[in-house]
């Protein structure tokens, strides 16, 4: 097993998520019932290692519909930028329910698909994981684009108003140079998340070499799957 936790009583290699020893019943750390989302929040700003492994040792993986709901809002914000780019159009035609519906919908696909993947090449490579890991490694690791929706798009709301889904003028016309800072900002949040995500993958393989794999594969059906809603959410 290449990501074992080896028991300090009798050198039996156990899975990551263990806490009692399967062969002499010795306890290799604390349980670990739920998670704190405020402590957990804190822990992965200032220790993401430490973080990251909590999550995976807790029993029960909570506020992950919470945190699903509103990263599948940060994506669907992306989305619309990006539609904004692809096409000269701002407007969009498509009701904002049923766009929101349709990002969410698609965003638990992408993580349940992502999640299911992960598992199994990992567990076929000797890592011995599993599902509900890894979906709430992902979700955890989007925490800064969870700050993004909270904290700056409100931000960018009173900012430009009307302007911020807009091509003629686009934000940048309009507030040039702080359309740069916010722009920056977000720039910010989503490489955070990347590094987050990576910091994730290594709190559950161990290997650099994998979770740079896995941080790749995981970012880039992410952002084809934002390219994909934004030309067909917003119907380009």
């Amino acid at each position: 097993m290449k990501n074992a936790v080896i028991c300090k009583n009798c050198s039996a290699e156990n899975s990551i998520y263990t806490h009692i020893c399967t062969s002499c019943k010795y306890f290799i750390r604390d349980k670990v019932s739920n998670i704190d989302i405020g402590e957990t929040i804190e822990s992965i700003a200032e220790s993401p290692s430490t973080a990251f492994k909590k999550i995976i040792f807790s029993e029960h993986k909570n506020f992950i519909v919470f945190l699903t709901i509103l990263f599948a809002l940060r994506i669907l914000i992306l989305s619309r930028f990006v539609s904004l780019i692809l096409s000269e159009s701002a407007i969009s035609t498509t009701p904002l329910i049923m766009s929101y519906l349709s990002v969410l919908s698609s965003v638990i696909v992408l993580f349940v698909l992502i999640s299911t993947l992960i598992s199994f090449i990992l567990n076929k490579k000797d890592y011995k994981v599993r599902f509900r890991d890894i979906y709430s490694l992902n979700i955890y690791s989007t925490v800064p684009n969870l700050f993004a929706v909270i904290i700056l798009f409100p931000i960018e709301l009173i900012v430009f108003g009307a302007y911020l889904f807009s091509n003629n003028p686009n934000p940048f016309q309009v507030k040039t140079t702080i359309a740069y800072i916010l722009f920056s900002f977000e720039l910010g949040m989503i490489l955070w998340s990347v590094f987050l995500n990576y910091k994730a993958n290594y709190a559950l393989t161990a290997s650099k070499s994998v979770s740079l794999m896995i941080t790749a594969l995981n970012y880039f059906l992410i952002i084809a799957l934002i390219i994909v809603l934004a030309v067909t959410v917003f119907f380009i």
